[in-house]
């Protein structure tokens, strides 16, 4: 009986199936992380061109990347205002990898991962609010005429309680309703001179912190 080194065909069969199933592991293995963070990193981006395409649809004026001084030391940053005919919108980009549920009035949320886990995250609302209130101090602008918005990826389900009526939570797929909404309520718009004057005050203030 001769001895022979050639595979049946039933081997080579299963051996394309475990070459096949360990390529497509490592595959997942690299992607999926792979994905997240690209995601992660183009999400800044994303949300740029939704409110430039709002400030554009609308004519609204539109300031991204706006630095502030709080103090001599310290700075703060507001990732973009968007000025409308009756409010100014402070808006703040944040990315998570979850659902958020929980009250706009506490301090904490809840973040529930795409892995099921559960954890407790601060309130981005109330980083918000001081923001509010800290371009409110500094530009002379009455806390009145701003609104805050927290934007989160539309992949974040929010399951939040929201009772305020000048800050708000919301997926970036929902930004352009919830300006509309706001911009139709009855009160009177901003005179456009001195909403000019506004921008350029704006403007200069983050000129000369950027410098």
């Amino acid at each position: 009986m001769m001895l022979t080194n050639s595979l049946s065909k039933g081997q080579i069969a299963f051996l394309a199936v475990v070459i096949l199933i360990v390529l497509i592991a490592i595959f997942l293995i690299i992607y999926i992380p792979s994905r997240a963070k690209f995601k992660a990193k183009q999400f800044k981006y994303n949300f740029y061109k939704k409110i430039y395409q709002i400030a554009f649809d609308e004519d609204f004026y539109l300031i991204n990347d706006f630095v502030f001084s709080l103090d001599n030391n310290q700075k703060a940053k507001v990732d973009h205002i968007l000025f409308g005919n009756k409010y100014i919108y402070l808006i703040s980009d944040y990315y998570y990898e979850g659902s958020l549920s929980g009250n706009d009035e506490e301090q904490e949320l809840y973040l529930d991962s795409f892995k099921g886990e559960r954890f407790i995250t601060d309130n981005p609302i109330k980083e918000s609010q001081k923001l509010a209130k800290r371009i409110s101090f500094t530009t002379g602008v009455s806390i009145d005429y701003i609104v805050g918005i927290v934007l989160v990826n539309d992949e974040c389900e929010l399951d939040i309680r929201q009772t305020y009526k000048t800050h708000y939570i919301i997926q970036r797929k929902d930004l352009k309703a919830l300006i509309k909404s706001i911009e139709s309520r009855n009160v009177n718009n901003f005179v456009a001179n001195q909403l000019q004057e506004t921008v350029n005050y704006f403007d200069k203030i983050n000129e000369k912190t950027r410098q």
